[in-house]
């Protein structure tokens, strides 16, 4: 078909062929800028259903205006022909860029779904579902920019709008999801988010969830009946996958600004990855709605990461603070009270000591009032000298006044016996001799035991207090 004009357009080579289309590469005859024509199968020209999903094609396709979808330029229709011109891209699909590097990078899985995910938003707030969203339609340009391809069996499901009739299915097998196996009429953008999982899952780990050899009946029935394998390779986005895989389309992500978070907040998790790089593609975009919106969201949503973490860490700072200030004084308390206690024990036992020796302790008598002996050998030095001290006051006491018995049995004078010494005074007061003025010194009193003191010649009577 190599130099065939289709309308103002030159074929110069394939570039690919698919069940329904193939793909061209063209260059306008007069402005000389390349395109890529989309021209539906000779055999299916013919079936007017089909003609009609890809005329809805391209009217989808035209009406959407965003970065990461491929635009349409113009349409011809001919009786056996149908063609779509759309962009030229020049990169690679999302498929064969893992079969020749492999595994996609966190970095890549990011940059990739994330831009896919905002194309997709986009199209469901245009209320279009795209039902065929796999790795073959993820095209990746030079630059790293992502554009979505092919809606051809896209559906305007908001006005019910679609050439689908209940129990017919439409998609790549393997990414198809459990309510398009089913032939539900009712599907919706969950749908999409369903196959852009397990798209997630072929980028991850290398290979497909399930095998293409496996028949389409074998294929179905674990969609609709089994989880995802395992994964081979370990992945901070598992959790994610799965979520975005779930049997029940109720259990997924609610729409894709959703997942778009999920993988933000799962990719700052890993330490590996800040969302400045993505959060400044989107913004870098043409402006659109839904670029506005994802955009916004997901920079709102960094700054209250942001401020949540930066509260959690002055809240875990304050409360080491606090927790280290109430540790040290209740280690200062326990410190305290146990040599508070040493301090009171020692003290307890030097008082015990001293009044042991000062004091010592009452022993009980025997019934004939006598110490025991055992009791007289632990009295203390000091208590014998005072024992001595008071026997030998005694024997002076006896030798002033008689025998004790004397002493003790000496008749007291009676009260008018008695000299009544304050009248005495009060009627001839005592005089003095006068010492001012002399060198004369005054005597002494004297004080005699057991005697009051008198400076006169009278010796008065003893009395015992």
């Amino acid at each position: 078909m190599s130099d065939k004009l289709i309308g103002k357009y030159k074929i110069i080579r394939l570039i690919g062929e698919g069940g329904m289309a193939s793909v061209y590469e063209a260059i306008h005859i007069v402005l000389r800028n390349k395109v890529a024509i989309k021209i539906l199968s000779p055999i299916l020209s013919g079936n007017a259903q089909i003609r009609e999903r890809f005329r809805n094609e391209a009217r989808l396709m035209a009406s959407l205006d965003h970065p990461n979808i491929a635009k349409v330029i113009d349409f011809d229709e001919q009786p056996q022909r149908l063609s779509i011109i759309m962009e030229f891209l020049n990169g690679v699909n999302l498929n064969d860029k893992i079969k020749l590097n492999g595994p996609l990078s966190q970095k890549e899985v990011i940059d990739v779904f994330i831009q896919s995910l905002s194309a997709l938003q986009y199209a469901h707030d245009h209320g279009i579902v795209h039902r065929d969203i796999n790795p073959s339609n993820i095209f990746i340009l030079s630059n790293g920019q992502v554009k979505i391809l092919d809606f051809g069996i896209a559906k305007l499901y908001s006005q019910g709008v679609g050439v689908t009739q209940t129990g017919t299915q439409l998609g790549t097998p393997i990414y198809m999801s459990p309510e398009q196996v089913k032939g539900d009429k009712s599907i919706d953008y969950r749908s999409d988010i369903y196959s852009l999982g397990v798209s997630m899952f072929y980028a991850i780990n290398g290979k497909s969830p399930y095998s293409p050899a496996d028949s389409v009946f074998n294929t179905y029935t674990k969609i609709v009946n089994e989880p995802l394998p395992e994964f081979t390779l370990n992945s901070i986005f598992k959790n994610v996958v799965m979520k975005a895989c779930h049997k029940r389309k109720e259990d997924r992500y609610y729409n894709c600004l959703d997942l778009a978070h999920a993988l933000q907040l799962a990719a700052e998790s890993g330490s590996r990855f800040t969302s400045k790089t993505f959060m400044d593609r989107l913004i870098s975009f043409k402006p659109s709605v839904s670029n506005k919106l994802l955009a916004k969201s997901v920079s709102d949503n960094k700054q209250l990461i942001n401020s949540n973490i930066f509260s959690l860490n002055f809240f875990f700072k304050i409360s080491a603070i606090v927790g280290g200030g109430v540790f040290i004084l209740v280690l200062l308390n326990n410190i305290y009270e146990i040599a508070n206690k040493q301090f009171l024990s020692e003290t307890n036992n030097n008082n015990s000591a001293d009044s042991s020796t000062i004091n010592p302790p009452l022993t009980s008598r025997s019934n004939n009032n006598d110490y025991s002996d055992k009791q007289i050998k632990r009295k203390s030095k000091k208590s014998k000298l005072e024992e001595l001290e008071r026997e030998e006051k005694f024997t002076n006491r006896k030798e002033d006044n008689g025998t004790q018995k004397d002493y003790i049995n000496k008749k007291q004078p009676n009260e008018a016996s008695r000299p009544n010494r304050t009248a005495n005074k009060l009627a001839s007061p005592k005089k003095r001799k006068d010492y001012s003025g002399s060198n004369l010194v005054r005597p002494k009193p004297t004080n005699m035991k057991g005697k009051k003191k008198s400076y006169n010649n009278e010796e008065e009577p003893y009395i015992i207090y």
